[in-house]
């Protein structure tokens, strides 16, 4: 069996300029997609609350919580370190029951984890939210992520 090339080929961009432009502009300037990933983040949460979430509404509530930990990573939040490990704290106390309902602290600190999170998106670039995805799929791989 032939062994694999590690040669990925580059993309080849028709406007460089308005790529690297519209990396530096805030993801707020995308406008709808932030409305609509804001409407889910929000929904999974009230489900969370009302002892109706499903795995999908865990799931992005456990991603909210990875994306905020990798733009605190980077500097962005990063004064509220403490806030996002408590919301991934209530998350993970929240998985490990048979059903998925929230109780008083840990709906308080899953609240909060969203609340950090919708700042973060209010001054975050499109660069830096590539850079966040980059961060989260490096720590999976090499295994330094905590199970929920």
């Amino acid at each position: 069996m032939r062994k694999k090339s590690k040669y990925k080929l580059k993309p080849v961009y028709l406007d460089a300029m308005a790529f690297v432009q519209s990396g530096m502009k805030p993801l707020a300037a995308v406008g709808s997609e932030l409305v609509k990933l804001r409407i889910i983040n929000h929904d999974a949460l009230l489900a969370l609350a009302q002892g109706r979430a499903t795995l999908g509404d865990m799931n992005k509530l456990v991603e909210v919580g990875n994306m905020s930990e990798a733009f605190a990573h980077q500097g962005i939040g990063s004064d509220w370190t403490a806030e996002i490990r408590a919301g991934q704290d209530g998350l993970l106390a929240v998985a490990q029951r048979s059903k998925w309902v929230g109780k008083g602290l840990e709906l308080a600190a899953i609240r909060e984890l969203i609340e950090v999170h919708d700042a973060q998106l209010d001054v975050v670039t499109v660069t830096q939210t590539e850079r966040a995805f980059a961060h989260i799929r490096e720590v999976k791989r090499n295994k330094r992520a905590r199970k929920i």
